[in-house]
């Protein structure tokens, strides 16, 4: 007996994805092998970056280009399960490790450093070690299994409650700030509610996405945070904007559709970093000789109107040295290399000096050890490792190496990658655990994407900070995420 094929409606019901943001991923995570890459597809990436490392005689275009491939296939999971974050904090650590040389062979403008020390080792070492986080995710994702598909409300907070909570933690995001450092032993706690602002930013700009586009309120609210960004001291729009990116690779199902809508971001993006690469300078030292001048929202919109419209009339003459200090700025592994150099043929290595005392420092809390040591500058290991007597506190900044050099700097190669690969594999377990504990999709995902692009998103973070960042975001903003699903 002949079976009849399903009706056409029927067919289509059974092969059509559940929308995005109503119900949870139901099928499980591929085996590990698969997740990485079908063989066809690697045999195609090998062969590409073959290519490219023959062609400019040089093997760090053709490794970047196979941790890059590696990053994206490792991190992979279903639509319905978020935005790629996990995938573009790795891809943003690949591009602190590579952005130098990379601009070089693509643009063939050198910057200062590839003309001071041979920095291949490094740039090699750490590309193996975004390699070793990025495996470690995998391992973790395909512990856990995804949370059982189970309908739920795609937006379960009020509409006018988001705008109001996301104008309200804007609004008090620099004050609370501030005021944490007054209160030493909740100083980690009370700055990592305040990137609940990020998490509020990914939802209202979901609602901005969905069920109707309004392309002209986004626009506005992408000026609004490069503004709100260029008032700190620091480049605090990169987050936002990231979190803007974010968002719409998640609000449209359409590829089209979201590349579309991300594209302007990203422009907007490089064209705010390339001004505040400019202006940064003379605008920080208004507040460092100017009293009063970091208590005035207004006094500082004016200098940066100034000093905007200036960058502004003669940026086409400007555009090219501009772009050679962002590449300089993002590149974090010029004072790595002359620790590579030094470490072990002047210096021994610690033997797991630094990550356990990054690990004693991350489980005694300032709250309940408030006897606990002040943490050094960053710029003093730099100082002790690179033989170079970097800027630190005194000068209003500090240079760190990264968690991948303090690694090396401990075991060497190749024992520094193992403490990677079993941070990632935790980190991993930490993404599907959070979201099978939310039930409501929105909350999960806003929540994720804050978290980890914190978490992971910088290749230059020490071991201490690293790991510290990752505890307090994870406690703080997931706690405050578990309370937020359970009400709604």
């Amino acid at each position: 007996m002949t079976e009849r094929p399903p009706s056409p409606p029927a067919a289509a019901q059974a092969i059509a994805p559940a929308p995005i943001g109503v119900a949870w991923p139901t099928r499980p995570p591929p085996p590990l092998t698969r997740s990485l890459g079908r063989l066809d597809a690697w045999v195609a990436c090998l062969a590409l970056c073959a290519v490219a490392s023959l062609a400019t005689w040089d093997l760090v275009p053709g490794a970047a280009g196979v941790v890059l491939f590696l990053i994206w296939s490792a991190t992979r999971s279903p639509a319905d399960d978020g935005p790629p974050v996990l995938a573009l904090a790795l891809t943003f650590q690949w591009l602190q490790v590579t952005a130098g040389s990379l601009y070089y062979h693509l643009l063939g403008r050198r910057v200062v450093e590839l003309d001071r020390l041979d920095l291949t080792p490094m740039m090699l070492l750490g590309l193996g070690c975004v390699a070793a986080l990025a495996v470690g995710l995998a391992i973790g994702l395909r512990l856990l299994p995804l949370r059982p598909g189970a309908a739920v409300p795609q937006q379960p907070l009020p509409g006018r409650a988001v705008v109001v909570g996301y104008v309200v933690a804007t609004a008090v995001n620099g004050t609370a700030q501030a005021a944490a450092f007054s209160v030493p032993g909740l100083t980690q706690v009370i700055v990592a509610l305040t990137f609940l602002r990020l998490a509020m930013l990914f939802v209202l700009t979901q609602r901005l996405l969905r069920p109707r586009p309004r392309p002209v309120a986004l626009a506005l609210l992408v000026v609004a945070e490069i503004v709100v960004g260029f008032t700190g001291f620091f480049a605090d729009f990169r987050e936002a904007l990231v979190m803007v990116t974010l968002a719409v690779l998640d609000g449209f199902a359409r590829r089209r559709r979201r590349w579309v809508t991300v594209l302007p971001v990203l422009a907007a993006t490089l064209l705010a970093a390339l001004a505040w690469t400019s202006i940064k300078e003379e605008y920080r030292r208004s507040y460092r000789e100017h009293a009063g001048f970091a208590d005035s929202v207004a006094t500082r919109l004016d200098r940066l109107e100034g000093l905007a419209g200036e960058w502004l009339d003669h940026a086409p003459d400007r555009i090219g040295g501009d772009a050679d200090r962002l590449v300089s700025r993002l590149w974090a592994v010029y004072y790595p290399a002359l620790a590579v150099r030094r470490v072990p043929s002047v210096l021994p290595h610690e033997d797991g000096r630094l990550l356990g005392a990054a690990l004693v420092h991350v489980v005694t809390p300032r709250l309940f050890f408030p006897d606990k040591r002040t943490l050094d500058s960053d710029s003093e290991m730099v100082r002790k490792y690179s033989g170079v007597w970097v800027a630190s506190l005194k000068q209003g900044t500090s240079i760190a190496f990264g968690y991948a050099t303090e690694s090396y700097i401990d075991f060497g190669v190749p024992g520094m990658y193992v403490p990677v690969l079993l941070f990632g594999v935790l980190m991993g377990l930490a993404y599907r655990g959070l979201g099978r504990l939310l039930r409501q999709r929105e909350i999960a995902v806003a929540s994720r994407a804050a978290i980890f692009w914190l978490a992971l998103g910088l290749f230059e973070r020490s071991w201490i900070k690293t790991i510290g960042l990752s505890v307090t975001l994870l406690v703080v903003l997931g706690a405050a995420a578990a309370a937020l699903d359970a009400v709604v």
